[in-house]
């Protein structure tokens, strides 16, 4: 006995952790899980390198000042494929310089204020009937016993908002929805030549079909107001990239968020059975979903001018990811920040950004999966997932699951 109290009382200390390499994003232990990796680096070097040469911020209140802080710009770095030097190469630089998230200053407040006040005005006067598709659209699915819940359910509903909302027919839908996933690599690092001639293709569609449309438009929806006055004051091509913009991020974000918003609550039963037994807790769950599961896993900037932070020296130039979903974790922001929990309060999600480059659909998007969890709690709750692990797509500031099955008993 005594043997074995010497033995427990000078256990050696363990070996310190090894330095941080640089986060790659791509590794397959980060896609799968990039959570252990953002709190090492809350609590050991908020301010990081990682694998491309990006500096990485990612507590909460960094990121929420980095999003106000005019020492880091939106237009893409100098040595990006988007970067304003190749906008007479690739259409994907010239459609990043025409749209909202890659632009500043001046021209960028004109241009939000045109299309925030349209946005708004549509929302304002024709409504889309969110409840009402995603009832319509849930009743379909549970009935097939197995089902894909991305691709069945939340693709469709977010085709089918965003359509409503831009005015798109529905005829028009299928062609267009193809070609809305390449517009969000202008968010990312092109993978390879290859997408980035794909990419280039599809926003040469994506510009014909909403010209097409613009010219068109007889319905009631944002592509007609936005024909009217703003045709006037909008050069062509920025009006039809930014349309694009809206209907690319209308559904790529969203359907993604959906799935993995229910991944997150039938990976944690106890908080889907909770929601089951109370449904008008969607709302909040939806937020609490979106927090511990954001859709984008961060956004760019670039250093305007150098400047030190955290013991580190930002330079003129370099690429600066703000780490949303870190932001979302941060346990000086939220108590139990890893704990998924549909009754937290909301107290200050950056899964939309914040400020004026925040999301200009973030409201509609957030009703949306409100509207989704609320029609599967109130008549599905043994849905559960088909595998236990969930596979993510490796796609660098995304978080989006290739699909999602689910099975009603």
């Amino acid at each position: 006995m005594l043997t074995d109290w010497l033995r427990r009382r000078w256990r050696p200390a363990p070996p310190p952790a090894p330095p941080l390499s640089p986060l790659d994003f791509t590794a397959p232990d980060v896609v799968q899980d990039p959570y252990p990796y953002f709190a090492r680096l809350r609590r050991e070097e908020p301010v990081h390198r990682g694998a491309g040469g990006a500096w990485l911020i990612a507590r909460h209140a960094d990121v929420q000042a980095a999003l106000a802080d005019p020492r880091l710009g939106n237009a893409p770095a100098p040595y990006a494929v988007i970067a304003p030097r190749n906008r007479t190469r690739y259409l994907c630089a010239e459609v990043a310089g025409n749209t909202l998230p890659f632009i500043d200053g001046a021209r960028h407040a004109a241009l939000r204020r045109t299309l925030a006040q349209a946005w708004a005005a549509q929302l304002r006067e024709t409504p889309p009937d969110i409840d009402a598709h995603a009832r319509r659209l849930w009743a379909a699915c549970p009935a097939r016993g197995q089902f894909d819940l991305l691709h069945d359910f939340a693709t469709p509903l977010a085709v089918t908002v965003i359509g409503e909302v831009l005015g798109v027919p529905v005829a028009a839908r299928e062609a267009l929805q193809a070609d809305a996933r390449h517009f969000l690599y202008l968010f990312t690092a092109m993978p390879s030549h290859a997408v980035r001639e794909a990419t280039d293709a599809a926003l040469g569609r994506l510009r014909h079909g909403f010209a097409h449309l613009l010219d068109g438009a007889a319905g009631p929806g944002l592509i007609r107001r936005l024909g009217g006055a703003a045709a006037q004051t909008l050069d062509r091509e920025v009006l039809l990239d930014n349309l694009a913009l809206l209907w690319a991020d209308g559904i790529g974000n969203v359907d993604v968020g959906i799935a993995a918003a229910f991944a997150a609550l039938l990976r944690h039963p106890e908080q889907w059975q909770a929601l089951c037994a109370q449904p008008d807790l969607s709302p909040a769950a939806a937020g609490e979903c979106l927090r511990f599961e954001a859709p984008a896993q961060f956004i760019g900037r670039v250093v305007q001018e150098d400047f030190d932070w955290h013991g580190q020296t930002l330079r003129r130039g370099q690429a600066v990811l703000l780490l949303l979903a870190s932001a979302n974790r941060d346990e000086n922001r939220f108590p139990a920040a890893d704990r998924l929990d549909i009754r937290r309060p909301d107290t200050g999600a950056l899964s939309f950004g914040r400020g004026h480059h925040s999301c200009l659909g973030a409201a509609l998007a957030r009703g949306q999966l409100a509207a989704a969890l609320q029609s599967a709690a109130e008549r599905t709750p043994r849905l559960h997932l088909t595998q236990a692990t969930v596979q993510w797509q490796v796609r660098p500031g995304h978080r989006w699951p290739h699909a999602l099955p689910v099975t009603v008993p």
